[in-house]
């Protein structure tokens, strides 16, 4: 009996263990020095306290432990061993059982001391002290044994250097007598796998002066690993600090091996064992063994719980026939009508006289239990029993379930024959197994080919040599392989085919997993037929819009050219000392040429946006400065109507967006300038934000507001608001213009507005916007065109071709007025001629003029094999055309302008390119010089 008072004045740790292997009991010292509070431990298996890291010596533990839980055992010395604190941490211990009492309540007794502790540790080395001391007065006698030794003998100095060794060690390791001297023994043994906690100990035992033995994983000169056991044994002459060690070295690698191997085989038998009882208790399936005369041995939980009625019957002993009647006639097993005892006896004999066997029986509650059994040759039986009764509804549902199959296929077969399209499947092989009576009549005359078995290939070259299918020209042979291999292209392929009689049949085939290919046919000439006549149309629609567009764009030259003079000469006018009428008439006659431009230009647009052919030029542009330049554009004109405009950018001043400045501007000026011409008073405000998807434009007034059917209308061609003469002029094109530019930019538009408070339109348009970290300067509009006051004196010589008596006496007013001498040819080949003749420091080329037009005569000017090849040339036209200005640039011209001329344009444009041309033309003669 554990008497708890006299275990806890013990200072080594107590603890008792139960067959089980759980601790029962335990003292202060044993919770101390495990590190287990309280009674923590009580009830855990005595496993928790041995560690898992050093194997063999675990396994060794673990045995002595096992054995000591089986039947009285008392150790006659004690053992070290590893064990395993709360923590995790291992520490060496000495540990010594004891048995008490047989049977079921047999316990064991440990006496554990732990061997960390300083005082036990001292105790230790003053023992081998003494027994150093011993053999130190022996030592002569054994230096005379040691050359003869089998072992290999060291002799070190007091820091552990070689000073001597015998010829064994030469055998051992390999290595000459003279190598280890000078050297530490384990310096020249050491390899890769060698533990260095085994070199600390031997380097710790020289530094302390005292014995140590341990195994190490040493290595021989030629690389090759082995155990050897090395023993140190400090040699005293007196009682202080030792003056030699002599080191022995014993091959052990047999041993280790012999070990390993005994250790490896018991502790698999062991874990086979635990394993194999605990797999069987855990299995879901029934487990039975019965012992050669049939008696039951054991059984598992999972049997127990199959056989309900027979649990007080299952005890080790009981028989099969013992069973098999209780059940039986216990009512439990349904016999399908046979007669009990029969049927017992019928079971009974098949069971003696079969060495394996499976039966299914069922119960009368409606399980099935699959019996399994199988003879050893010792005579046992073994057997496992499933139960099967999802197995048993399967069968019946895949029963039924053929039935139903086989009612689906009837069905199925009635769908596929009423359905109007043509049906047909072939197998994997590619071979007919099915069509429909549809898919007979689309082949007409050739539906005698339709056989089960014909493949695929088969019925397309019968139907080639036939005459019926039309292959459009293509050679017989390669229409039926491409045929083939569009078949092949993929598990959905879809393709037509034309008859020779001018019947069009789509085929539509799905291949399925299983390899099989499932085919509509259907007969769609009334689709192409359709078809063509649309293309018809749709052709024509093509051809009449570029005729339209055509028809626009010549309208849009022809008008430009008066324009030209009108806009030109205004413009000259009002630079001249004018009577107040004068200017005023000029000033009607400069704002109504604009007036008409405009129109022509919006006209222009609609056409462009209309037939597609409208091209956005995209680069990246600072936000804030385009905002800018378009506020002061249009500042007079709500200026001189008494409006505030205003203008806010909700961005970081140098952000940019990627898109066509040109027209992002054009929507911004429809949209301000149709705010200006609604509002009678206040104001007129832009906004301008980031959102998630881009960038916003909102432009906001204080006009009338749109009624409901205006708003409706507003985005509308030809759509005005107000009505009567008093409302504001336009053509009604704005808005329609400006819509059409946001969705090519892929944007969307919006109005807002209320009768009597104004309106909002505002613009998404999908465009990133972006803060470039150092922004290269872009000069603005305004700062391109300078001032018209402003004219330098400078002379330039410059070459204009131009075919209209109007275009030149316009241009050459305004290079005149500006200094220049101005050199006129009225078409591209007098051009030619010009530059051949004389040196200019700039062409202006027209592009539509008789004999040779303006792109020709630049192509032959930069073909050139002089200085000229390089002379600035600027072009001019009033073609409307798309794609004009990148033509003319492809050709190498260094600036383009349409009609009607911007003055202000022209003046900057030719005095930079003009300083351009008058340094090629002075660097060109003196190089000649």
């Amino acid at each position: 009996m554990f008497d708890e008072q006299i275990a806890n004045a013990c200072p080594d740790g107590v603890l008792v263990v139960d067959r089980q292997g759980r601790i029962t009991a335990i003292n202060d010292a044993a919770r101390r020095m495990f590190g287990w509070p309280g009674d923590t431990l009580i009830g855990q298996h005595v496993d928790i306290l041995l560690p898992g890291g050093d194997r063999r010596r675990d396994v060794l533990l673990r045995r002595a432990v096992h054995k000591a839980l089986q039947g009285p055992i008392e150790m006659n010395n004690w053992r070290s061993f590893l064990a395993r604190r709360s923590d995790g941490i291992r520490f060496p211990i000495n540990i010594w059982l004891a048995g008490d009492g047989t049977g079921p309540e047999h316990r064991t007794i440990a006496f554990i001391r732990d061997m960390s502790d300083p005082t036990a540790r001292e105790a230790e080395v003053a023992k081998a002290q003494v027994e150093l001391e011993m053999r130190c007065r022996h030592s002569e006698l054994l230096a005379l044994a040691a050359e003869y030794s089998a072992d290999g003998v060291i002799i070190a100095d007091a820091e552990g250097w070689t000073l001597w060794v015998n010829s064994a060690l030469g055998k051992i390791t390999g290595y000459e007598p003279e190598d280890f001297m000078g050297r530490k023994l384990w310096d020249m043994l050491q390899g890769p796998e060698t533990d260095t906690a085994t070199i600390k100990r031997l380097d710790a035992a020289i530094r302390d002066g005292r014995a140590a033995r341990c195994d190490m994983f040493s290595y021989s000169r030629s690389g090759e690993g082995n155990w050897t056991e090395i023993t140190l044994t400090p040699i005293h002459k007196d009682k202080g600090r030792p003056a030699k060690y002599v080191a022995s070295l014993r091959d052990i690698g047999s041993r280790k091996r012999r070990e390993t191997r005994l250790e490896e085989a018991a502790w698999a038998a062991e874990v086979k064992e635990g394993r194999l009882a605990s797999a069987i208790e855990a299995a879901s399936t029934g487990f039975i063994i019965y012992d050669s005369s049939n008696r039951l041995v054991m059984c598992n939980t999972a049997l127990r719980e199959q056989l309900p009625f027979l649990s007080d019957k299952l005890v080790p002993g009981v028989t099969y026939e013992e069973l098999v009647h209780a059940a039986v006639l216990g009512g439990h097993l349904d016999t399908e009508g046979e007669d009990p005892e029969t049927w017992m006896r019928h079971q009974i004999e098949k069971r003696n006289t079969e060495t394996n066997g499976e039966a299914i029986v069922q119960f009368v509650d409606g399980r099935w239990m699959m019996h399994r059994a199988r003879r050893t040759p010792a005579g046992e039986m073994i057997g496992v029993i499933t139960d099967v009764t999802e197995l048993k509804q399967q069968e019946e549902r895949l029963r039924e379930a053929k039935r139903e199959a086989e009612r689906a296929e009837a069905r199925l077969s009635s769908a596929i024959e009423s359905i109007s399209e043509g049906f047909v499947v072939y197998d994997e092989r590619d071979r007919l197994v099915r069509a429909n009576t549809a898919f007979r009549k689309i082949l007409g005359d050739d539906s005698d080919i339709i056989v089960p078995g014909v493949t695929f290939e088969e019925i397309v070259r019968a139907l080639v040599a036939r005459g019926h299918f039309d292959t459009e020209g293509e050679d017989p042979e390669a229409w039926i392989q491409r045929q083939l291999e569009l078949r092949k292209s993929g598990p959905v392929v879809e393709t037509v085919v034309r008859f020779t009689d001018g019947r069009w049949m789509l085929r539509r085939d799905r291949r399925t997993p299983q390899g099989e290919m499932i085919g509509i046919r259907s007969d769609i000439t009334a689709f192409k037929q359709h078809e063509a006549e649309l293309k018809k149309a749709h052709a024509e629609a093509e051809a009449a819009n570029r005729a339209k567009s055509e028809f626009v764009a010549t309208i849009s030259h022809e008008l430009r050219t008066p324009i030209n003079g009108i806009m030109g000469f205004a413009q000259l006018m009002l630079m001249d000392e004018l009577t107040e009428k004068q200017r005023e008439r000029a000033e009607i006659v400069k704002s109504s040429s604009e007036h008409l431009l405009e129109l022509v230009n919006d006209l222009l647009d609609l056409s462009r946006i209309t037939s597609g052919s409208l091209k956005l030029e995209t680069q990246p542009f600072v936000v804030a400065q385009l905002v800018d330049e378009t506020i002061r554009l249009l500042k007079p004109m709500a200026s001189e109507k008494g409006l505030e405009l205003l203008a806010t950018v909700d961005l970081p001043p140098r952000a940019q967006i990627t898109a066509d400045p040109g027209r992002i501007k054009q929507i911004l000026i429809n949209l301000i300038a149709n705010a200006i011409k609604f509002t009678a008073e206040g104001q007129v405000a832009l906004r301008v934000s980031q959102t998630a998807e881009g960038i916003a434009f909102a432009v906001a007034d204080t006009g009338p507001g749109l009624r409901a059917e205006e708003k409706a209308a507003v985005f509308d061609r030809f759509a005005r608001s107000g009505k009567g003469s008093s409302s504001p002029e336009g053509a009604g094109l704005g808005l329609a213009i400006t819509k059409g530019l946001v969705e090519l930019m892929d944007g969307e538009i919006t109005v807002q507005s209320e009768v009597g408070v104004g309106s909002v339109f505002r613009v998404y348009l999908p465009l990133p916007v972006t803060v470039p970290e150092q922004e290269a300067y872009a000069p603005s509009a305004s700062e391109k065109k300078k001032p018209s006051g402003e004219r330098s004196r400078k002379m330039y010589d410059v070459l204009v071709a131009e075919d209209h008596p109007v275009n030149q006496l316009l241009i050459r007013e305004i290079l005149t007025s500006i200094g220049c001498r101005v050199t006129m040819a009225d078409n591209g080949e007098k051009a030619l001629e010009e530059i051949d003749a004389r040196d200019f420091d700039l062409v202006i080329m027209d592009h539509q003029m008789p004999v040779m037009t303006g792109l020709e005569a630049i192509t032959r000017i930069r073909a050139r094999k002089d200085w000229k090849q390089r002379i600035p040339i600027i072009a001019l036209t009033a073609s409307a055309l798309a794609g004009a200005e990148e033509d003319h640039k492809a050709r190498g011209v260094e600036a383009f302008m349409t009609k009607p001329l911007d003055m202000n344009e022209v003046i900057g444009t030719v005095k930079h390119l003009g300083r351009i041309g008058r340094e090629l033309r002075e660097a060109a003669h003196s190089t000649a010089q």
